[in-house]
């Protein structure tokens, strides 16, 4: 679910925009970035669910 949300911070229809702003490599390097922290995010996020660390 972690992983869900956080990179929802990209969004597909604003891309086209962003690209035009900011450059192709700019954005395609923030859209990696937010997609691998996701990852890194609900992994380090189910870690902690296992160890009972966060709870429901």
């Amino acid at each position: 679910m972690v992983a869900l949300l956080y990179s929802r911070a990209v969004k597909l229809p604003l891309l086209p925009l962003m690209i035009h702003y900011f450059g192709v490599g700019y954005t395609l390097l923030l859209c990696l970035y937010l997609i691998g922290f996701a990852i890194v995010s609900g992994a380090v996020m189910q870690s902690l669910e296992d160890k009972g660390v966060v709870s429901d």
